[in-house]
């Protein structure tokens, strides 16, 4: 049994389940997920609250027992320690392995080669956790309501130009302290820069701007080509619409969020361009090149 501990936002549980479903292919195992973390909802200082998010694609994942209990009751702190204490000793007396991300020597290729009961607890942001399987995951990943009816005219403009998403990741990474430090916002400049490297190789390019906070974006990006902002108008459930659109775009202009980094990936178009933050973290000495896909710019 294959047990990933959910945590973050949609972006973040996608990783995870990325690497769950290739352990559980290459085990030929069952794969089950520990939502605790996510539907506990004890104030913590510097956390931001989210929810099992994976509902907007046609998965039918498993979830661990006290997972279905959390997700009937609210117990705080009982059933997200419970998990953790589970695990540790299921560790401890043999009956199940418990991996964390970051233990020295555990590369992609290290962790996909255990085998057995294993119970995995990071973030697990790297496409190497599931080389090989691309095309299986890529359809597992597509969501599964059609597109709203205001979002297919902007559909058909996507799919008419040189279609360049551009995504503004602002809300917690400027007002939370501890997503501010990790992560923050990456700047107008970095935006700027990366559309004078990208617009310039294409033939009709359209810019279409996405956002958590699509009103600074309104006020602050003035762009020499055409523009279109995608409000909140355009997010579906769970996000699973705006998803769906910035997929559909032929290049990329993200920040260092990982929800921008899975549109860009899913994005289909054969000749497209990615380009991302040259330091997808603040402190610039923290690696991210397992992140980042080979071919994609970093400015």
């Amino acid at each position: 049994m294959i047990v990933v501990k959910m945590k973050g936002g949609l972006g973040n549980q996608m990783f995870q389940y990325a690497l769950g479903r290739e352990l559980q292919r290459r085990n030929r195992s069952e794969l089950y997920l520990d939502l605790t973390w996510l539907l506990d909802r004890f104030p913590r200082t510097g956390v931001v609250y989210r929810d099992y998010d994976l509902d907007i694609f046609a998965i039918q994942p498993r979830f661990t027992l006290l997972s279905e209990v959390a997700r009937r009751r609210s117990l705080p702190l009982v059933l997200m320690y419970g998990s953790v204490y589970l695990s540790r000793l299921r560790d401890r007396i043999g009956l199940q392995r418990r991996v964390i991300e970051g233990r020295p020597g555990l590369t992609p290729e290290k962790l996909l080669e255990l085998k057995g009961d294993l119970y995995v607890d990071g973030y697990w942001q790297s496409p190497r956790y599931f080389a090989g399987s691309e095309s299986t995951l890529r359809q597992a990943f597509r969501v599964h309501e059609p597109l709203l009816s205001i979002s297919r005219p902007v559909a058909g403009l996507i799919a008419e130009t040189d279609s360049i998403c551009l995504d503004v990741r602002r809300t917690d990474y400027v007002t939370v302290p501890t997503a501010s430090n990790m992560h923050g916002f990456v700047g107008t400049e970095y935006y700027d820069r990366g559309i004078a490297f990208i617009a310039p190789q294409l033939k009709t390019p359209h810019i279409f701007i996405t956002s958590d906070d699509i009103e600074w974006c309104v006020a602050n990006f003035h762009f020499d080509y055409p523009t279109t902002f995608l409000g909140p108008e355009h997010n579906g459930y769970k996000v699973g619409n705006k998803l769906a659109l910035m997929s559909r775009c032929k290049h990329f202009l993200i920040p260092n969020s990982s929800f921008a980094w899975w549109a860009a990936w899913l994005s289909p178009s054969p000749e497209k361009i990615v380009v991302c933050p040259r330091n997808w973290f603040r402190d610039p000495t923290v690696c991210a090149s397992d992140l980042i896909p080979e071919g994609w710019i970093r400015l």
